[in-house]
């Protein structure tokens, strides 16, 4: 025999104990169909990834100057590094509009991936016809400097569309994924600040300083997520601050070998040295001493105060809600 309190349903599913009815059902973003991130993606990944570009009107005050019609990538001699940053990060943007996906992870993983390969064929081909179609002689036409130009965009949106998908395994890949924004951001920030004109000349040194409390800002949310509780994920703290730190050093290291990618250079017989060359770069500039460790510092302290004051506030919660009233 069963008793039954007056007024209650006796079939209505009751939440568990410390679980607000609500919280189950609304979700912390908002939630679209597969196809609609496709177009999301897409735009994700090029104005997010060459935002930079953009506003320098596709790099009119580039190629204007050598009476060259604008590219959507700079898919030519002398931005590497813009292309690695701008595949990367917009990789990892794209990446996490699967967040926004409801019907389930494989489909917006794939719907996203579509997006992001349109969006790659749509601006490599522009581009690609646009420089194929320069002057003779042009550096920027030869066929060997537009595949290796265009292989390394691929290789670079691929990473940071894996870094960006991480996400989907939890708080951990999120934070993970967050740090890798983390690290390219100093240098998106710099060109970003650069285009627009926030800083005249002779500001750089302003422009340098608020580019790295922005990527340290980005490793704040980067550990934030990953959080302190259960203790075990406290493993994915220095796998995120060891991939924020060593992107930069990436980026330089890829500006420094982008002069050797030229016909004259010895290559492919000199290219090891070149590799070589290029890795003694990238050791220097991931040393202590080559960036100021005061914003690392600060982000990791912050970082930790936050991440323990949010699992307190969730251990008082959740006591609180056990209590019988």
């Amino acid at each position: 025999m069963t008793t039954e309190m007056p007024g209650v349903d006796p079939t209505q599913q009751v939440p568990p104990v410390g679980e607000r009815p609500m919280e189950r059902s609304r979700p912390a973003v908002p939630q679209l169909p597969a196809p609609a991130l496709i177009p999301i993606a897409a735009v994700v990944w090029w104005v997010v990834g060459f935002l930079p570009w953009i506003l320098d009107g596709l790099g009119g005050s580039i190629l204007g100057r050598i009476g060259v019609s604008r590219t959507a990538v700079p898919l030519f001699a002398g931005n590497v590094s813009a292309l690695v940053i701008g595949g990367g990060l917009g990789g990892v943007a794209a990446g996490l509009v699967v967040l926004l996906g409801r019907d389930g992870r494989a489909r917006s993983a794939l719907a996203m991936a579509a997006g992001v390969a349109i969006a790659l064929v749509v601006t490599v081909v522009q581009s690609r016809g646009v420089l194929s179609g320069a002057a003779d002689g042009r550096f920027d036409s030869d066929p060997r400097v537009l595949n290796g130009l265009t292989t390394g965009l691929v290789a670079m949106t691929v990473l940071g569309l894996a870094l960006g998908l991480l996400a989907l395994t939890g708080s951990v890949g999120l934070g993970v994924a967050l740090a890798a924004v983390a690290g390219a951001a100093p240098v998106w920030t710099s060109s970003v600040l650069d285009q627009v004109g926030l800083f005249g000349p002779g500001s750089y040194d302003q422009a340098a300083t608020l580019a790295r409390w922005v990527g340290a800002a980005f490793l704040v949310a980067a550990l934030v997520a990953i959080g302190l509780r259960p203790a075990l994920r406290l493993v994915g703290w220095p796998v995120a601050i060891v991939l924020a730190w060593i992107v930069g050093p990436s980026v330089t290291a890829a500006a420094y070998i982008e002069p050797l990618l030229r016909p004259g250079m010895g290559l492919p017989d000199m290219l090891g040295d070149h590799v070589s060359a290029s890795l003694d770069v990238w050791r220097m500039a991931a040393s202590f001493e080559a960036r100021p460790l005061t914003p690392w510092v600060v982000a990791i302290i912050a970082a930790a105060g936050i991440a323990f004051a949010r699992s307190q506030m969730a251990k008082d919660g959740r006591t609180t809600d056990a209590l019988p009233t």
